[in-house]
């Protein structure tokens, strides 16, 4: 389907519904991937003939998605929903991201050539899916979970977490402590500590797993030392009451979850972290229990064990976009 542009339409307009543009980011993604286009062709006219911000927010990431390619990417679908919908100054920070993903694909050729990527490595990001592991300077050990973001300091002695999550093993003889840095925080390891840090939409959770951290939230006057074995969730301004932290948990960085009795929602919302693409659960399904071990890299074989396990069905549109449903 090609869709009239209207005059305005070079502008982007960014006070759609959510689920407006959920639909039309889906519609996109469906397009790409379909074995039959022409009947998503029809059912994205029907859609658009429902309503005239439909057929606006179609056009708007139908324009987005010839004009920069992005979309053929699942990944960046977020991107495209954040920037129709965002108030302007989250927008602005948004079509900076499309800006980053622009120049990261003009170079992307030069970078694979001539060995650049080597000069961005106090920029270190992984994709969907992808985790990598570092080696700091001073001992550090550093695992990047999927869609993580971090830079680091000339010395290596500060982490900052922009996205996502990490887990950091200190050297127990190290001479200089490193510290870890988010939106909400700073914390300090002392030699010999493991943890894991994880960037939530407004706060963070730390989890302590061997010797011990101090956690000073940015606007917080105070601070709180955190125990191996304890764990919390923190904002900018003050930290929850400390919780158990099982060290299971951490089992990411071996490729796994492990789960005891999550609700299936919760459950599909971690492997989504993993997954390209969009994974949609009935909401009739959400309380199901799941326990076990799960890889993270083969998400395909964990839906046919959770379809196996329980009485749910998957409806594929495409490889990208499911929808688990009851049987």
């Amino acid at each position: 389907m090609q869709a009239q542009k209207s005059p305005g339409s070079r502008h982007i307009r960014n006070d759609f519904a959510p689920d407006v543009v959920q639909q039309a980011v889906e519609w996109i993604l469906a397009l790409q991937d379909a074995q039959q286009p022409q009947k998503i062709r029809a059912d994205i006219a029907n859609w658009c003939a429902a309503s005239p911000e439909h057929l606006q927010a179609w056009q708007q990431v139908e324009q987005l998605s010839g004009r920069f390619g992005l979309l053929a990417n699942p990944e960046h679908a977020q991107l495209a929903q954040d920037t129709l919908t965002a108030t302007s100054p989250s927008r602005r920070t948004v079509l900076k991201g499309f800006s980053a993903i622009l120049i990261a694909s003009s170079v992307a050729y030069v970078s694979r050539e001539s060995g650049l990527i080597r000069q961005w490595q106090s920029d270190i990001h992984t994709a969907t899916g992808e985790q990598r592991k570092l080696t700091l300077n001073n001992g550090t050990t550093v695992v990047l979970n999927s869609n993580t973001a971090i830079q680091l300091d000339d010395s290596h002695s500060t982490l900052s977490l922009l996205e996502g999550e990490i887990h950091v093993s200190s050297k127990a003889n190290g001479d200089e402590p490193i510290s870890l840095l988010s939106p909400n925080g700073h914390i300090q390891l002392s030699p010999g500590s493991r943890l894991a840090l994880r960037q939530f939409k407004d706060n963070c959770r730390l989890a302590v797993y061997e010797g011990e951290a101090r956690l000073r939230p940015a606007q917080a006057s105070n601070s709180c030392l955190i125990s191996a074995g304890q764990a919390t969730r923190f904002t900018a301004h003050e930290w929850s009451p400390l919780t158990a932290v099982r060290q299971d948990e951490a089992a990411w960085i071996d490729g796994m979850i492990v789960v005891r009795d999550m609700p299936l929602a919760e459950f599909i919302a971690e492997l989504q972290r993993y997954r390209p693409g969009i994974l949609r659960l009935d909401p009739s399904l959400a309380a199901y229990p799941v326990s076990g071990t799960y890889p993270i890299s083969q998400t395909d074989q964990v839906l046919e064990a959770l379809s196996d396990a329980l009485p749910i069905r998957q409806r594929r549109v495409t490889r990208y976009w499911i929808t688990l449903l009851p049987v």
